[in-house]
């Protein structure tokens, strides 16, 4: 609201009880708010401070009518003394006076004297604010560290009536209430203490500081409710576990106690009535606290405690909920003990202002926001336990808004809006085309959260549901969101750039080469186009193909619906709890007949629901250990081939045209040339037709033979699948028969069969249903047989996205969400086998099975390229996927293959991550590129213990095995923006050349002393390496800590 590093105090002096003495009765801005004041008065205590208070009136009468919406007009009266007469007519029509105090250095003696003199005349009812500081602040009055100066603005709540019988989960509550009665404020400042649980707050959203002596154990008070003073003590240590042991006191005291939300005099009435006009009520769970305003808005906080008499709290993040056409602007807030909602009604038809607030129960509920603390485990559904098991120190916020069930294609949905900016840097949410680290350098258009072969708006194969931030912020969405939606920054709209895109700016999905062929690389660059600036996490009434905004998208998806969005319930009853009773009219048989089977009848009432769960941590790596603790963790062991030597497959070398003869060369030449190996993939067209499991006799003759052979060199032999199958094949007729393909009943576009769509290879095929147990177990054992018959060790579970299944799909088990495909994809299919690999993911990190990057293009850039590849392994690392395998070195040379540097560059990058991947031959490039290769698994070896050791431990926390930088170093701001640098394990890190013909790069160095990987250069952390550091083509910066 102000500035306060002008220097000044200000205060909110309130004259309750119709006397003619002041009661510092302390209020927050939500009284403000609440109260119907008519005008501000400005009275200024000194005589030399009229500037100031100029100066203040200005600064409320621009921001008015957004910190104080219900003022008609400010006033200044530039006088010192207020005559009991004005002081009763201000109270009548409740005014607030703002005290301007200027403290000045020099004069501090003389104010104190003064201070003293008037606690003499008026007792301890008008205290000095020097006094009142030292209660508040401690010895010194000095404010908490957190205002950065001596002199503050002082807000504070109103007085919360503490309930005795605290139970651990309940919703603990600060709010104030328009009802307040001038009979229950505090007499004095002496009851205030007792009754004010907080004491500060800033103006813009924050919460207020709690009464540190309010919330002291029993045990750490004298007889008389005081603190008792400490004694000196020689001995450090116990000091400083006194101080721990308080503060730990406090901390549990302090959010394990049950607050009323209303004054004494209203808890009667609130219990008959449950809605109160609150227009802001502060919740508090562990160290988090959520202020939730009446229109929406919520603003989620962490308490830092830095002493035993400063608490800091730093904000974390804003939000809001958007509100559904046609209700008020202005929600009522019902809360219980466990439970709080905000529910905004219809807007009233007429034009005139309601004076009575009790009609508005008579007004049908739109939408309804419910908050629920994470510790209230009680109060939580079971669903909501299943996603939130692990989470603390946050709120469950559940909107819901009514849809309209007429309109099929609509865009309704119930949408939370995060801001970007108050939450610093962005991480997490999935992997895209184009991958910044962090997430605000993209434009990330509004659009389907789910697993994608090159999105539409750029989102790729594996899709997370949440996200974390610099602050210590993270937001967890349900991973069950109906029609789920996410834009991070959304791009606003540009005119003359639209016009110059083909069909206006419709974003449509494309398979094979025309979706690789796109021009334009997504999302979209915040330094190419401006972005709004928020996270919206939207659940949909619907897939609809937009027809709003600047970037409408085309997707496979719809049109398609899902029995489980859509809520039976009786035609009197709607989802949002409205109940239209029966008249008590005399009814004729006739009509009661009709009035019963209209009853048993039951019609379909759709609702969107947006769940997330808001976390509030002291950094960015508790934040995501936190949500990491939350998730499904594997069961099974994994197993450590691809660690232990490195995987070489035949797609980019080969791609369709593999055979018998030309794996056993491929396997040869490793062998001669003395390459490392592990595993050998025969990728793509192996089988007769896609769906038969079944070698195609003409290229592979004696396939027993050959897996013989490779055993024998020391390879493990995966083969590559898909969920599909071709028409015609002997797998389609069994399949057909027994039901075990996903159905439609509309024709996918370009085909003249339901049920059949495109993917990236020209042939047509069906899905696999596998919602369908009989299907998979069909698939699973046609898998089994190639094991039995052939010795074949393993596969590569490619495709799974929901993207490639036929326009308005059905499966037999219906499926709330399209994510479910790629979850069953991977956990009911792949996990099956000890050796395997996917690429897509949702929601599945119980898998517990290497997780492949996407294929990658065969460049440097960020898109795609070289520069993609280490935010792609670290969004992995912080989305539960740790055991990320890279794609393979040097690109899938689709537009051409990799030059020299960037295959050896590619290499060293590749070299310390989990897993390495070849595919295009070192040796084709020359001598010198062979040798360096040979180098760098050289170095591999050296580090092959650590990473197996890394391996088995995240598959069983999901603990990252390569590690951001601000993991090591969580509260360093240098560490959030370094997207080309990456740390193995907690002891070294890595920091690999990805820019064309570059010899010398900039290090940047976590705290403390580092030692060259290959060297004996010893480095100090916490700075950038001074002047860069040397690069060679050879060389790999990477650097172990110094033990």
């Amino acid at each position: 609201m102000l500035d306060v590093r002008k220097g000044y105090f200000v205060e909110y002096n309130f004259f309750v009880n119709n006397s003619h003495h002041r009661s510092f009765y302390q209020q927050t801005q939500t009284v403000l708010l609440d109260k119907k004041t008519d005008w501000i008065t400005v009275l200024v205590k000194k005589r030399r401070s009229s500037f100031v208070a100029t100066k203040l009136l200005k600064l409320l009468s621009s921001l008015k009518s957004l910190i104080f919406p219900t003022l008609s007009r400010v006033r200044h009266v530039n006088d010192t003394h207020v005559t009991s007469h004005d002081t009763h007519k201000h109270h009548r029509n409740k005014v607030v006076y703002v005290i301007v105090k200027g403290q000045q250095k020099k004069k501090k003696r003389e104010q104190k004297e003064r201070t003293k003199r008037n606690n003499t005349k008026k007792g301890k009812m008008q205290q000095s604010f020097s006094s009142r500081g030292q209660r508040l602040f401690g010895k010194g009055g000095t404010p908490p560290s957190f205002l950065r100066r001596r002199r503050c603005m002082n807000l504070v709540s109103t007085k919360p009536q503490r309930n005795d019988k605290s139970k651990s989960g309940n919703i603990s509550v600060i709010a104030s209430s328009t009802n307040e009665n001038s009979k229950n404020c505090p007499s004095s400042f002496s009851e205030r203490r007792k009754n004010v649980n907080t004491t500060n707050a800033l103006a813009n959203d924050a919460p207020t500081v709690e009464d540190v002596t309010s919330n002291l154990n029993a045990a750490d008070l004298d007889k008389e409710g005081r603190t008792p003073k400490k004694t000196n003590n020689n001995n450090n240590k116990e000091k400083s576990d006194e101080l721990e042991r308080r503060r730990k006191q406090k901390l549990l005291q302090r959010y394990s106690s049950n607050y009323d939300a209303t004054t004494t005099t209203n808890n009667a009435s609130s219990s008959e009535n449950p809605t109160t006009s609150r227009r802001v009520v502060t919740l508090l769970d562990g160290n988090a606290r959520l202020r939730v305003c009446s229109d929406g808005r919520v603003s989620l906080f962490y308490a830092h405690f830095e002493d035993e008499e400063e608490t800091k709290w730093e904000l974390t993040s804003r939000s809001l909920v958007t509100v559904p056409p046609g209700a008020e602007s202005v929600g009522r807030i019902v809360s219980d003990e466990t439970t709080m909602k905000v529910e905004f009604l219809e807007r009233s038809k007429s034009d005139g202002f309601e004076s009575n607030v009790d009609s508005s129960t008579k007004k049908k509920v739109l939408s309804t926001l419910t908050i629920k603390p994470l510790s209230a485990k009680g109060s939580l559904t079971k669903d909501e336990r299943e996603w939130t098991d692990n989470l603390t120190s946050g709120f469950i916020l559940d909107y819901v808004v009514q849809t309209s069930e007429e309109n099929e294609y609509s865009v309704e949905m119930a949408e939370i809006v995060t801001d970007v900016e108050s939450s610093g840097k962005w991480f997490g949410g999935g992997h895209f085309v184009r991958q910044e680290w962090p997430l605000n350098g993209a434009c990330q258009e509004v659009g389907p959260h789910y697993p994608f072969d090159f999105g539409p708006h750029g989102i790729n194969t594996l899709v997370s549901n949440h996200w974390v931030t610099s602050t210590g912020f993270a937001i967890v969405a349900d991973p069950e969101t109906s029609f789920f939606h996410v834009g991070l920054n959304a791009p606003k709209e540009n005119t003359f750039f639209e016009a110059l895109t083909p069909n206006g700016s419709r974003r449509k999905f494309h398979t094979g080469v025309a979706n690789i062929l796109r021009p334009t690389a997504l999302p979209l660059t915040s330094q190419s186009r401006q972005g709004d600036g928020k996270l919206r996490l939207q659940s949909r009434s619907g897939y609809c193909d937009s027809k709003y905004g600047a970037f409408s998208q085309e997707h496979p998806l719809v049109g398609w619906k899902s029995e489980k969005t859509h809520v039976q319930l009786p035609e009197n009853i709607d989802p949002m709890g409205n109940l239209s009773l029966p008249t008590e009219e005399k009814e004729t048989p006739a009509a009661a007949k009709t009035k019963n089977n209209n009853n048993r009848k039951n019609v379909k009432t759709r609702t969107c629901s947006m769940r997330v769960a808001m976390l509030a941590k002291r950094n960015v790596r508790e934040a995501t250990e936190n949500v990491l603790e939350s998730m499904p963790k594997p069961t099974q062991a994994v197993d450590t081939a691809l660690v232990r030597g490195p995987k070489w497959s035949t797609w980019s070398r080969y791609k369709t045209a593999v055979d018998q003869e030309k794996v056993l060369k491929f396997a040869s030449e490793i062998l001669e040339l003395k390459y490392e190996r592990s595993i050998m993939e025969i990728d793509d067209r192996w089988s007769s037709a896609y769906g038969e499991l079944e070698f195609d006799s003409v290229k592979f003759p004696d396939v027993k033979a050959m897996v013989d052979d490779l055993h024998l060199k020391g390879f493990k032999v995966t083969l590559w699948v898909t969920p599909f199958v071709t028409e015609g094949t002997r797998a389609y007729k069994e399949g057909v028969k027994n039901g075990y393909f996903v159905k439609s009943k509309v024709l996918t576009p370009g085909h003249s069969k339901a049920g059949f769509f495109s993917w990236w290879q020209p042939t047509p095929v069906v899905a696999i249903d596998l919602t369908n147990k009989d299907a998979r177990e069909w698939f699973l054992n046609g898998l089994k047989s190639l094991q039995t018959r052939y010795g074949i060790d393993g596969f590569k579970f490619d495709a799974g996205e929901p993207c490639f299944l036929p326009k308005e799909f059905e499966t037999k088990v219906p499926m709330k969400h399209p994510s479910e495909y790629t979850k069953l994809w991977s956990t009911e299919i792949a996990k099956t086998f000890e050796l395997c690999e996917v690429r897509s993911g949702h929601h599945s990190t119980n898998s517990g099975v290497w997780t492949r990057i996407g294929d990658t293009f065969s460049s440097w850039t960020t898109s795609n390229g070289l520069r993609s590849l280490i935010p792609h392994l670290l969004t992995s690392s912080i989305v539960g996927y740790p055991l990320c395998l890279p794609d393979m070195i040097g690109g899938n040379a689709y537009a051409g293959g990799p030059s020299k540097e960037l295959f050896v560059r590619w290499a060293q990058a590749n070299c310390f991550m989990p897993a390495m991947q070849f595919s295009i031959p070192p040796w084709e490039f020359g001598k010198d590129v062979s040798e360096a290769t040979n180098k760098i698994l050289k170095t591999r070896l050296k580090l092959i213990d650590l990473i197996e050791d890394l391996s088995i431990k995240s598959s069983k926390t999901l603990q990252p095995i390569c590690k951001p930088l601000w993991w090591l170093a969580p509260e360093d701001s240098n560490t959030f923006d370094i997207n080309d640098q990456f740390c193995l394990g907690d002891d070294i890190v890595v920091a690999p050349v990805v820019y064309d013909k570059q010899r010398r790069r900039e290090v940047y160095l976590p705290k403390g002393e580092w030692k060259e990987f290959d060297g004996e250069k010893i480095f100090s952390g916490g700075q950038w390496i001074e002047g860069g550091y040397e690069a060679g083509i050879y060389d790999i910066p990477a650097f172990v800590r110094v033990i």
